[in-house]
């Protein structure tokens, strides 16, 4: 199976930021399940405006969907994320917008090639399974690590979210990339 970097639209103007800044590097990078109470609505600013509403994704660290990507993954079957309620509000207008969700991708998948890869490696962890966090110039997947997950967050740079190309073929059927506000890269 093919792998794709999902990342927000690298050449959006607009980037949409945690008015709490704990949560940018906080709980939702861990790839485990948030049992501690989290606020909602998860509160966001933007420089959108009413004429030029945010897109379907947005973030990296702590990913904000809209409720059509919700509603695409679930539609596929997605199961490992959790939903908080987020509120996006415009600095220059005023226009709120609530049907969004800020998603904990819950699964870290360690299945870099390395091999095909390309990297640095930035700290080993404590504990015996855990993988050296790793700076990537090139990332190739192994497929064969990744049984069959369709989502998740890689183990060695818990940053960067990955999704199965049956999963993209999903989301490009509802809509295409510009109008998700992604950017995909197959690893």
């Amino acid at each position: 199976m093919v792998y794709f970097e999902l990342q927000p639209d690298i050449f959006a103007e607009h980037v949409p930021k945690a008015v709490d800044p704990n949560l940018q590097f906080g709980p939702f990078m861990r790839g485990t399940l948030i049992v501690d109470p989290v606020a909602t609505p998860i509160e966001f600013v933007t420089t959108h405006e009413s004429g030029d509403p945010p897109k379907g994704y947005h973030g990296r660290q702590l990913p904000l969907m809209s409720k059509a990507f919700v509603h695409a993954l679930q539609e596929f079957g997605i199961d490992n994320l959790q939903w908080f309620a987020a509120r996006l509000s415009s600095s220059l207008d005023g226009t709120i917008w609530d049907e969004y969700f800020a998603a904990n991708i819950v699964g870290l998948v360690s299945c870099v090639d390395e091999r095909a890869s390309k990297f640095k490696k930035v700290i080993d962890r404590p504990g015996a399974s855990s993988s050296p966090l790793l700076v990537f110039e090139e990332l190739k997947i192994d497929p064969n690590k990744v049984d069959g997950v369709h989502i998740f967050r890689l183990a060695e740079s818990p940053r960067t979210v990955l999704v199965s190309g049956k999963l993209v073929d999903h989301l490009r059927a509802k809509a295409d990339d510009e109008a998700w506000g992604i950017t995909l890269d197959e690893r």
